[in-house]
């Protein structure tokens, strides 16, 4: 799914500004085009993309084991970038710090000198005028809407319209959710497209927003319980990377609606924890019945 990834964007930026994946109307192109603007690289709509982070924590684990994953910690950096989300990315940096830190795989000298290693690939691409221009106006972007403040942050807008005005008085929704809208004629689908293309208050753009919407409060408990259970859940130490893959789902969701986009994967890694979990059990009996 990942090498699909990689591939389907490097043939998205082949064939720009024909669309072949990622949407072809016109409101799609506009979007595109607006990201080139104010981000300084196009963003498609493609699936898979926060598949990067997954397998980046993957190799930074394993960066004191396999001797030659270097290369591939580098190529997972520059798709990462060029997902072109400034949340997601500055997580990412933040998750992989804390796991170089924690680390019993890397000696200390080596956790230094990976941190000066990064710190010059970083500087480095800074001096490459694609990624310069991309580094520069995600930086831009962010001040831009730090100095407009708060109160006209469209995000903060429509986490606080969504989660204190959408549903009004009505208490049955707020518990259970409003489902999941569709294209359909009903009011409340036809209400969500007003907010999304009319308005620009986008239920994904704060992930907990989403869930609270189409689930309701159940929703985000049932969220609540489903991590907590990956955080504690004994595994194989192999398998460790998954639970910072939780964390960084969890953080970033502040600033995006990405478990939906993610649930196949997320499903995938949960059913991997359990067996792991499964095999460390079976390991340890074998043990106690031996002694």
């Amino acid at each position: 799914m990942l090498i699909g990834y990689a591939v389907i964007t490097v043939l998205c930026y082949l064939q720009y500004p024909n669309c072949w994946f990622g949407g072809d109307d016109e409101q799609s192109l506009a979007r595109m085009k607006s990201s080139l603007e104010d981000r300084g690289l196009i963003r498609f709509t493609l699936p898979c993309k926060m598949l990067v982070p997954l397998f980046l924590f993957m190799e930074i684990q394993n960066l004191g084991l396999w001797v030659n994953n270097k290369m591939k910690i580098f190529i997972l950096f520059i798709l990462l970038l060029f997902i072109g989300n400034r949340f997601p990315l500055v997580i990412s940096l933040l998750v992989i710090g804390y796991m170089i830190a924690v680390s019993n795989n890397i000696k200390f000298f080596r956790k230094i000198q990976t941190g000066v290693v990064v710190a010059a690939v970083i500087a480095m691409l800074s001096f490459v005028s694609v990624t310069r221009n991309i580094i520069d106006s995600l930086i831009q972007t962010t001040v831009n809407e730090r100095d407009a403040g708060d109160e006209n942050n469209i995000r903060v807008l429509a986490a606080t319209y969504f989660f204190l005005e959408f549903n009004g008085d009505k208490l049955e929704p707020k518990i259970i959710g409003n489902g999941i809208a569709s294209n359909g004629d009903d009011m409340y689908s036809k209400e969500m497209k007003y907010l999304n293309e009319e308005v620009g208050f986008w239920e994904s753009d704060v992930g907990y927003c989403e869930i609270y919407i189409y689930f309701g409060i159940i929703g985000l408990l049932g969220l609540f319980f489903w991590c907590y259970g990956v955080y504690d859940i004994k595994i194989e130490e192999s398998y460790k990377y998954i639970k910072y893959y939780f964390l960084f789902l969890m953080v970033s969701m502040i600033c995006g609606g990405y478990w939906f986009e993610n649930i196949y994967v997320v499903n995938i890694l949960t059913y991997t924890l359990v067996k792991s979990n499964e095999n460390l059990m079976n390991k340890y009996l074998c043990v106690k019945l031996q002694s």
